[in-house]
């Protein structure tokens, strides 16, 4: 990977400008219009305004506009503190230049589409959920504690990405239990 990439790396041991040059980078940004929800949330959140919504970038779609926001705010070098005030940011600063690899390798201007990062992102968003105490079962969001009661199968980061089947055998499993 070369050093002139036009997309950011981020160095989670450096640290970021001064607070006033990070708002008026954000606010001179903000007036692109090229925004999404995500990006708009990692802006505020750096520059130290307080908001009650952090939405995680879904799509590579979303992760470029937090790309270009990163590139249009260059006082902005590390996203870590980040996760002091949204915790559920913690897979996506940590991966965020894995991000920029799949990006750079794969994303099509033309068709908008890049299915490995798309995939990978999903499953950081598996990961962000479960630090906020919810998973996905059965295409439903679900509190972990609801999840372990409907299933009787505690999540864990070890077993994260295999909840569906086995929340689908624990199920089974209870239904065996209730008619033996």
């Amino acid at each position: 990977m070369s050093n002139n990439t036009p997309y950011p790396r981020i160095n989670p041991t450096a640290v970021n400008g001064n607070i006033d040059t990070i708002r008026e980078e954000v606010l001179n940004w903000f007036a692109t219009g090229n925004t999404g929800m995500s990006s708009k949330a990692i802006a505020l959140n750096i520059a130290g305004i307080e908001t009650e919504h952090h939405p995680t970038p879904s799509d590579p779609s979303d992760f470029r506009r937090c790309i270009d926001m990163v590139k249009a705010c260059p006082s902005i070098q590390n996203l870590t503190p980040l996760v002091e005030n949204a915790p559920h940011y913690a897979p996506f600063t940590r991966e965020w230049n894995n991000m920029i690899d799949l990006y750079e390798t794969e994303f099509k201007e033309d068709t908008g589409r890049a299915p490995l990062l798309y995939k990978f992102m999903k499953r950081l968003c598996t990961e962000s959920l479960f630090i906020l105490g919810r998973v996905v079962f059965r295409c439903r969001h679900m509190d972990i504690a609801d999840f372990e009661e409907i299933t009787g199968v505690t999540p864990t980061l070890d077993n994260l990405y295999q909840l569906s089947e086995l929340g689908e055998a624990g199920i089974k499993q209870k239904h065996q239990q209730e008619n033996a």
